[in-house]
């Protein structure tokens, strides 16, 4: 499906799709990403469904989906939860991964802002810090969605 759409560039040596070579065709052209989530989005959660109705086990199932409110997947959940982090250090961290400025604010662009997405939330961690107070802040939340989704 892809190599139809973008041609055999799109594949790495190893036969996997070149999630570089992607990023820039579908972080250039809004057309190429909608078409995209197009075809991955329903895929994707028939495949968390699918293994979240195998998971009956557990106290709650968690699922990082960046996307998850652009997608329309909120009123599947029982509950929401965003990570907002200042635009200053969203970027830094970005930036970390090597990917240039241009390409950072690209991505950040094509998805809802983060305020947005902590308004729309029913819980927000803010990850401004060290990965520990990220830590302590998911253990407060994971007593919390015990404690009200049992």
């Amino acid at each position: 499906m892809l190599t139809a759409r973008w041609g055999a560039e799109v594949i790495s040596e190893d036969g996997t799709p070149d999630r570089s070579r992607i990023a820039q065709k579908i972080f250039n052209d809004e057309k190429e990403r909608h078409w995209l989530n197009s075809v991955l989005h329903p895929e994707i959660l028939l495949r968390l469904e699918m293994a979240a109705a195998q998971i009956r086990n557990k106290d709650f199932i968690m699922i990082e989906a960046s996307l998850l409110f652009e997608a329309h997947w909120s009123p599947k959940m029982d509950a929401t939860v965003a990570i907002w982090s200042s635009p200053e250090i969203q970027m830094e961290r970005l930036l970390a991964r090597g990917w240039t400025q241009e390409h950072a604010e690209k991505r950040i662009r094509s998805q809802f802002p983060a305020d947005k997405k902590l308004e729309l939330a029913d819980f927000g961690l803010v990850n401004n810090g060290s990965l520990e107070s990220l830590r302590e802040q998911c253990a407060i939340l994971a007593k919390t969605i015990k404690n009200n989704f049992r």
